[in-house]
């Protein structure tokens, strides 16, 4: 890849290097030169050829025996040896450059309130089987804590996931919700005002929270704010029947808002398609990237053990105070698999795979940090240079696999009586597909 005049350089050193083939790597080239760029790595072949690959297009870098094996989304495979006495400065280089370009791409374009926290980590699964572990920087954003290893991809913890932390000697335990455990350590004086901010930064977005729900009800007192604030911690959606136990008659009053509201009409006929007891309401600052909006949104779902009926459907719903006009969309996610749904005959037991769906919905919607472009693009736009970025986190992002894979559709608002129609005809659709991969567009085409 070329590079305008000017350009240097943040460091280069030569190296071994054989790029894969079907039949192996193929023979090396000795005298090759390496250069590390801010957004790619370029390799200068004998003869005057150029490899280069931005960050983001490198899947996996596997280093050992002083070598670097890097695996771009192309498929192919390169090997870089013989680095000398620069290969742990040129790994520990290539790691970060390439961590930066992830932590945008992989949606976590925050406010930063502290970063520089040095020091190692190790992540255990819930089993208690250890992940990663290893030299890191520790980083908190407006909603989370990231995690950049020395030699990993990029980990963002959501702070509505974190469930206890915990000082052990000079270590900082931190447990998610899942039963995720991280160990902060080797920190040194860093690990008190880390263990400080954190809370801080947890506690700014716990205050958001509070002051949404105050504002949104404003004849609620303290005392019930205190015992609910929990269920719609950073970006939760609470479900009813969690609201009216912790804080009764605060459901009915966020209904008078949303009464009130620009989505007051959708509101009350996916109500009255849905499960009541279960719709969810959540309440966020900063919801899907934009910091300085203020959003409301809820989960429909939406089920039942007629399969004549239109269902299998969780709808998501949301609008901000500050819209004006903005368009808007419902979006749609299918709850089992559609060969699935028409085979359940206990209603218990589709209550609580429901149950379950919701919880993985909104916590995969929390990892993406709401984004919704990423969500329902088809996969052709996915290769337009401004779109780009999404196509790659999709590699890396889990979550946003799981929402793609069961999106069915989204219905825009242009008129309710429009919108309400394309709903009937979204549910209809869903039921009668068979095909998972099949989505809904307006007038029924199905598209994958």
């Amino acid at each position: 890849m070329e590079h305008g005049e000017g350009k240097k350089a943040i460091l280069e050193c030569p190296a071994g290097f054989s790029i894969s083939t079907d039949g192996g790597f193929s023979p090396g080239h000795e005298e090759t030169l390496v250069r590390l760029y801010p957004e790619e790595i370029e390799v200068l072949i004998p003869g005057g050829r150029i490899i280069g690959y931005r960050y983001r297009e490198i899947l996996q870098i596997d280093p050992g025996d002083y070598q670097l094996l890097l695996t771009p989304a192309s498929g192919d495979k390169f090997r870089l040896s013989h680095l000398g006495y620069l290969y742990e400065d040129f790994t520990t280089t290539l790691f970060h450059l390439r961590s930066e370009m992830l932590i945008k791409d992989m949606l976590m374009q925050e406010t930063i309130h502290k970063k520089g926290l040095g020091g190692e980590y190790v992540f255990m699964e819930n089993s208690g089987r250890e992940l990663q572990r290893g030299p890191c920087e520790s980083r908190l954003y407006k909603t989370a804590l990231v995690i950049i290893p020395e030699q990993n991809d990029p980990i963002r913890i959501p702070f509505s996931e974190i469930s206890k932390i915990e000082k052990v000697e000079h270590q900082l335990l931190i447990t998610t919700e899942e039963g995720h455990k991280f160990i902060f350590s080797m920190m040194g004086y860093q690990l008190d005002p880390f263990k400080k901010a954190l809370y801080e930064a947890m506690g700014e977005v716990e205050r958001d929270t509070r002051t949404l729900i105050t504002s949104l009800v404003p004849g609620i007192d303290s005392h019930e704010i205190n015992r609910c604030a929990h269920l719609f911690r950073e970006g939760k959606a609470a479900r009813r029947s969690e609201v009216e136990t912790c804080a009764p008659g605060l459901w009915d009053e966020l209904e008078k808002s949303l009464a009130v509201s620009p989505i007051a009409k959708e509101y009350a006929c996916l109500k009255s398609l849905s499960r009541q007891d279960k719709i969810c309401i959540g309440v966020k600052k900063g919801l899907m990237g934009d910091l300085d909006r203020e959003y409301i949104w809820c989960l429909f779902p939406i089920y039942s053990l007629d399969p004549a009926q239109p269902g299998n459907a969780l709808a998501m719903e949301s609008f901000s105070g500050l819209e004006n006009g903005v368009s808007r969309a419902t979006y749609f996610f299918r709850i089992v698999g559609r060969d699935i749904y028409p085979t359940f005959t206990d209603l218990q037991e589709l209550h609580l795979e429901t149950d379950r769906f919701i919880t993985r919905i909104n916590r995969c919607l929390i990892a993406i940090n709401f984004r919704r472009e990423p969500i329902y693009l088809p996969e052709e736009k996915l290769t337009e240079p401004r779109y780009i970025k999404y196509r790659y986190a999709l590699h890396r992002i889990p979550a946003l696999q799981i929402l793609r894979e069961h999106f069915i559709g989204r219905v825009n608002h242009v008129s309710f009586e429009q919108w309400r129609q394309d709903v009937q005809d979204l549910l209809q659709f869903n039921t009668g597909a068979r095909d998972n991969q099949c989505q809904w567009s307006k007038g029924n085409d199905r598209q994958s």
